[in-house]
């Protein structure tokens, strides 16, 4: 009675750059090249083993390996990083199952991502930590006849954080600035109604902070960068046949709460507080299916740049 699954991935990634300065004359002064190639290889998965009839344990893992070279070069200095490390990220979930249609978990996860090189502000090139991440969240899902409930609570912590910094002669780099921790509820819940209709809404709410300052800069706000501090989100949907096809058009709205851009005061900027807005088509028929999307649709702006998982 035991399910599992497991998978292999290989992720090999380059970048070779130049950042140069063009005075009006046309002279041009190279300020920094970077030369940086990175492999992984993981080998991931996990198992679910029931202890009783109405309860499930799950453990699972990714474990890898990761090779980095990276040099770079700047008009005071020039650094080299050479790293080969292997390592693995546990998981584990419990889950209770009292009777069909509910369920209660509790599931613990873990991450990190390699560190490169920086430029700090006095023109030094400096190795970076690798900042990792261990989330614990815990749910109930009950459905009750045509009602799908879907109630999440959360905790992360976030350890050596690399974030975007502004240096004194105006260029990003970037640089481990300290820890975080991240809580936060999210509520979804779907409802399938008559004719065909079907209502599919969420929310979501989080407080994201920085707990240790290791950035020397004066902060004066410590929400994380990017992070909005609410969303909400509400689907519409209904099924129909067009022909032989069984088909379902869809219209969905998702807006997304206040954030900023980054720690540094002089580089941080209002994030969020935007609309986004879609139309959807889905037709099937056998063994063909057909699918048709459009997004934005009113043409909203708003600041969307996203730093790795807004989670």
């Amino acid at each position: 009675r035991i399910e599992w699954l497991g998978g292999l991935s290989y992720v090999q990634s380059w970048q070779d750059s130049v950042r140069m300065l063009t005075d009006a004359g046309g002279t041009a002064l190279t300020i920094e090249s970077v030369d940086r190639h990175e492999s992984e290889a993981a080998l991931f998965g996990e198992g679910t083993v029931p202890l009783s009839d109405v309860l499930d344990l799950t453990l699972g893992g990714r474990l890898f390996d990761t090779t980095l070279h990276e040099h770079r070069a700047v008009a005071t200095d020039e650094g080299l990083k050479e790293l080969s490390q292997t390592g693995i990220t546990p998981s584990a979930s419990l889950s209770w199952h009292p009777h069909p249609g509910r369920l209660f978990y509790l599931r613990y996860g873990s991450a990190q991502r390699q560190g490169g090189t920086t430029v700090n502000p006095n023109g030094d090139v400096q190795a970076l930590d690798e900042d990792t991440l261990r989330t614990l969240e815990a749910g109930w899902r009950e459905t009750a006849g045509a009602i799908d409930l879907d109630f999440g609570l959360y905790g992360s912590w976030w350890h050596d954080i690399q974030s975007d910094v502004l240096l004194t002669n105006g260029l990003v780099e970037t640089a481990n600035i300290g820890n975080g921790s991240i809580t936060g509820a999210e509520l979804s819940i779907k409802a399938r109604l008559g004719g065909e209709w079907q209502l599919d809404g969420g929310a979501m709410l989080q407080s994201a902070l920085l707990t240790r300052d290791m950035s020397g800069l004066k902060l004066h706000d410590r929400r994380l960068p990017v992070v909005p501090s609410w969303t909400l989100r509400a689907s519409l949907a209904r099924g129909f046949a067009l022909g032989s096809w069984d088909a379902k058009l869809s219209a969905n709205a998702r807006y997304v709460g206040p954030a900023r851009l980054s720690f540094d005061p002089a580089l941080d900027r209002p994030m969020g507080n935007y609309l986004e807005t879609g139309l959807g088509l889905d037709a099937r028929r056998g063994r063909w299916s057909l699918a048709l999307e459009g997004r934005n649709m009113f043409n909203a702006r708003g600041d969307s740049f996203a730093y790795g998982n807004p989670l």
